[in-house]
């Protein structure tokens, strides 16, 4: 496993992407790497489509080499490649949780901060969290990450226990219709 030589791929296909909303796999750009070598030009599969992704730039090139000889060797890449993401607990105690699927239950515990303090994750564009309160999982506050690849967020959380009720309340209304 290569985590780092994974995030130089997404970064990549970040970069190589034709809109936000039509985002490339690693597996395209690891394909469209090879088809620029010449070193194979068979599709076997419809979402492994290269026609509508650019040629590769040198430093994509460059980057997408290391990364594929770093996964194959089983040697991850020395540094790794990310947006950098501050979370700030400006008005109470708060729990950080990463969401990497579709629904709630998927959910990961990332960490515990502290009133008035900081925690700093590395991530990727599009990933979400959510903060919430730690003493009312009803109080929470939701982050997309906007940044590109070596940029620096940072997110100043204030709570506001009334806005997150007044949401759980009309959620358990709607419910209660249904």
């Amino acid at each position: 496993e290569a985590p780092h030589a994974s995030g130089y791929l997404h970064k990549v296909a970040h970069e190589l992407a034709p809109t936000p909303d039509t985002p490339l796999t690693t597996s395209q750009v690891v394909f469209k790497w090879l088809n620029q070598y010449e070193i194979s030009a068979l599709q076997r599969q419809a979402d492994l489509t290269i026609h509508h992704i650019p040629d590769l730039s040198e430093s994509h090139l460059k980057e997408t080499s290391f990364a594929i000889e770093a996964i194959l060797s089983g040697s991850d890449m020395e540094d790794d490649v990310h947006v950098q993401v501050t979370f700030h607990a400006m008005d109470q105690d708060m729990v950080l949780f990463f969401y990497p699927g579709p629904t709630d239950e998927d959910e990961i515990m990332i960490t515990y901060i502290k009133k008035g303090s900081h925690y700093q994750e590395p991530t990727h564009p599009k990933h979400v969290f959510r903060m919430y309160s730690a003493v009312d999982p009803y109080v929470y506050y939701d982050y997309t990450v906007n940044g590109n690849y070596g940029d620096f967020e940072h997110v100043h959380v204030v709570l506001q226990e009334e806005t997150a009720q007044e949401e759980a309340t009309q959620q358990e209304e709607a419910q209660e219709q249904e």
